[in-house]
């Protein structure tokens, strides 16, 4: 439905007499010279009378056409990203990394967004994910580095960071490393050599 104004100022009466309106479409009717009206979507043939005190004038008819309102185009998918996540930030050598970060539509229509993983400043490998409107895609990358150190992660503006360790070296318990231990191992069999030797002089003399 839509509101119509009428106007029927342009009748007149050769004699200067007063007038009255009368309009009517589709078993409606309305008077006066400017009446306002609700009409239905199409076409409404809209018929005018006039009448000056005496005489019907000649009815006079125009086509009121009423269009539908245009539906305005669905917004175009619009991303971010939120919620970068390193884990675990702090690995050894070959050992798995696992980066992820959401993305999340927030248009009116599905699209598809390509992520790309940056690592020390160059890129690494890249997804592409499709999302609904409304709806928030995880997006996980799996990295491994065989060199130690401390990796930057950059992904969609967001900053991250794991460090790469080297193995640690095999201790035994109190805190002796391998090398200390087979030493204090060569030292004892020195030892007990050469307290061989005395015994053996001893039963000698």
């Amino acid at each position: 439905m839509a509101k119509v104004a009428l106007d029927g100022s342009g009748s007149y009466d050769p004699d200067g007499d007063p007038l009255t309106y009368e309009w009517s479409w589709d078993g409606n009717t309305a008077q006066g010279v400017n009446p306002t009206m609700e009409l239905p979507l199409g076409i409404t043939t809209i018929t005018l009378v006039v009448n000056d005190g005496e005489l019907d004038s000649e009815p006079d008819t125009v086509d009121v056409t009423v269009l539908p309102i245009p539906e305005e185009p669905p917004e175009p998918a619009k991303f971010s990203a939120s919620y970068l996540d390193v884990s675990p930030p702090q690995v050894l050598p070959n050992q798995q990394v696992e980066v992820s970060i959401n993305i999340a539509n927030h248009g009116g229509e599905t699209g598809s967004h390509t992520v790309a993983l940056c690592i020390n400043g160059n890129f690494a490998d890249s997804r592409t994910v499709s999302v609904s409107p409304g709806s928030t895609q995880n997006v996980v990358f799996r990295v491994t580095k065989a060199t130690p150190g401390t990796y930057e992660v950059s992904l969609e503006g967001e900053e991250g960071q794991f460090a790469v360790i080297s193995p640690p070296t095999s201790y035994f318990p109190g805190g002796l490393s391998t090398g200390g231990i087979v030493l204090i191992a060569v030292v004892i069999i020195v030892l007990i050599v050469a307290i061989a030797l005395v015994f053996s002089r001893t039963r000698r003399v």
